[in-house]
């Protein structure tokens, strides 16, 4: 659905309901020994479709010692998602010229998943669901356009994430801690200036407050953060001058 109740000003917003059924997915060693674990020690039914395949997976001597694992794509039977996606895009024209603000924000009502016919459908926003994603991300960002000139600042918050003790489902509320990552925030900067149609110089600095990966006390490997969605790269300044021979404008 698109709004346009004013001039400059365009409004967006997206229900979206996804239902994917044998969908080709790449198992990894860790997840199989994780449920072969899950499954011996009685946190999983071991007669579930799952655990049947994880342990048909796993070869071990008669000592017990790990001697290889089976890895293959599989058919997953179902993962279902739905939620919100909200958009607006307004620019204002002044005497100083013209800003662009642009806005975005995901809301996701529920991430269902379903590996086998037969197993427990997994909520993935649960704690210790093995699942590492956020419900939540917005982004907004402001641009000023010139002439020649323009910038632009950018700002993004990833929702809250599991910790790596709920990732890994041994979180316990006894703990008296909390099972997620609390929300973070990330800011960008540039800033262009067009020579003609064909050339350009831009400085930009990403993270410009040089924030580091959240702490998670419970991740206790290298690098200790979920790299799934931090880096520890810092603040990164860049200048860049591009210019195209020929052809269409930039």
């Amino acid at each position: 659905f698109v709004w346009s109740p004013a001039i400059g000003l365009d409004l967006s917003v997206d229900w979206f309901d996804i239902d994917m059924r044998n969908q080709v997915q790449d198992m990894d060693v860790r997840t199989i020994l994780a449920n072969e674990a899950n499954c011996r020690l009685g946190s999983a039914d071991i007669t579930s479709p799952t655990c049947v395949d994880a342990l048909a997976r796993i070869t071990r001597s008669n000592d017990g010692r790990l001697y290889g694992v089976r890895v293959e794509p599989i058919n997953v039977a179902r993962e279902s998602t739905s939620g919100i996606d909200v958009g607006l895009r307004y620019r204002l024209q002044t005497g100083i010229g013209d800003f662009i603000f642009n806005g975005t924000h995901t809301w996701v009502k529920k991430h269902d998943f379903q590996r086998y016919p037969g197993d427990p459908i997994q909520d993935q926003f649960a704690v210790n669901s093995n699942f590492d994603i956020p419900r939540t991300k917005t982004s907004l960002s402001v641009t000023w356009e010139r002439d020649a000139w323009s910038a632009t600042v950018y700002g993004s918050r990833l929702g809250k994430l599991p910790t790596s003790d709920s990732y890994d489902q041994v979180f316990t509320w006894d703990s008296g801690d909390s099972p997620y990552i609390k929300a973070t925030y990330r800011y960008n900067a540039s800033l262009q200036y067009r020579f003609d149609d064909h050339s350009r110089l831009s400085l930009s600095v990403v993270n410009v407050f040089n924030k580091m990966p959240p702490k998670d006390l419970t991740y206790t490997a290298y690098p200790y953060y979920d790299v799934s969605w931090f880096d520890s790269v810092g603040r990164t300044i860049n200048l860049q001058y591009t210019h195209k021979f020929g052809g269409s404008a930039l």
